[in-house]
């Protein structure tokens, strides 16, 4: 069981069902995310002519594949798909830090839990702030000392695991930053290709962890060059019915200047005709 005591020292008991429920709940999100960017960009590299279409589903190698997709899009003076093999090392160097970084940091709480330990955590100003894994370690506490002395939790001093997450954590903060700069880049122009329509929100979204459900949004999109999108936008426009100054394309356009036919032969401009009613003329006068 888990207990929470508040910033005022009261104990709220939260009860295994619920502990339990939140647990099936993360894994079956986790799942579905899973299968459903597998299966969009499987998809979406059938469709364009890819091969090795089956690594969509091999963990942290699926980014290549989505690189390899971006067929028009530069990151500086380098084409995004010649970065695939680049971005692919940054993502999973991130992606297997992120788990042991987890794995030290909960998998030993998980196994006391489960064997029926009782864990007490308080809450304090500062909780959940800055880096909340580490404050949960700091705050954690457990009553079985026979438990805790186990495999399942070996962190006799919590404060020195603290200190060894922290550091690590600052130690990778430059390619933190490299991996959400490429993965950024990397949906920008995934998303620019296939889904131009609405490519920025889905950026926007993906950026906070939903790239899998418009993944399999687009999963049977063709590429599509964006200059070549603008434009049939701009003429679906311009002739379209939604225009109010629609016209007929057949119909040559106006002329470029509304006194043409006034104009003396061999000029481009017959110039100012009401120039008689002029300033300047009258200061002549």
């Amino acid at each position: 069981m888990i207990t929470i005591f508040d910033f005022y020292g009261k104990a709220i008991p939260v009860s295994n069902v619920l502990v339990w429920f939140i647990v099936g709940l993360s894994l079956a999100v986790t799942i579905a995310f899973y299968v459903l960017r597998s299966i969009g960009i499987y998809k979406l590299a059938k469709n364009n002519g890819q091969e090795k279409a089956f690594l969509a589903w091999i963990p942290c190698v699926w980014i290549y594949l989505a690189a390899r997709l971006v067929k028009e899009g530069r990151f500086f003076r380098t084409t995004i798909s010649k970065m695939a093999i680049i971005i692919t090392i940054v993502f999973s160097i991130t992606q297997v830090y992120n788990f042991v970084f987890n794995f030290f940091a909960y998998f030993p709480l998980v196994g006391y839990f489960i064997n029926g330990g009782e864990i007490y955590y308080t809450l304090t100003e500062t909780t959940g702030i800055a880096n909340f894994t580490s404050y949960w370690i700091q705050n954690i506490y457990v009553k079985d000392s026979a438990l805790a002395g186990g495999f399942i939790y070996p962190y006799a001093n919590p404060h020195a695991v603290f200190k060894f997450l922290n550091v690590s954590n600052y130690l990778t903060s430059i390619i933190d930053l490299a991996n959400t700069v490429l993965t950024l880049v990397l949906f920008f122009n995934l998303f620019r290709n296939y889904w131009p329509e609405h490519h920025f929100l889905a950026t926007v979204f993906s950026f906070f962890g939903l790239f899998a459900p418009f993944a399999f949004v687009i999963r049977n999109k063709k590429f599509v060059k964006y200059k070549d999108f603008l434009r049939t936008r701009y003429n679906s426009f311009y002739y379209g019915p939604q225009n109010p100054y629609h016209r007929d394309p057949n119909t040559p356009p106006p002329p470029e200047h509304p006194f043409e036919e006034f104009a003396s032969k061999g000029e481009v401009d017959p110039g100012d005709p009401f120039e008689e009613f002029s300033d300047k003329n009258n200061k002549d006068k």
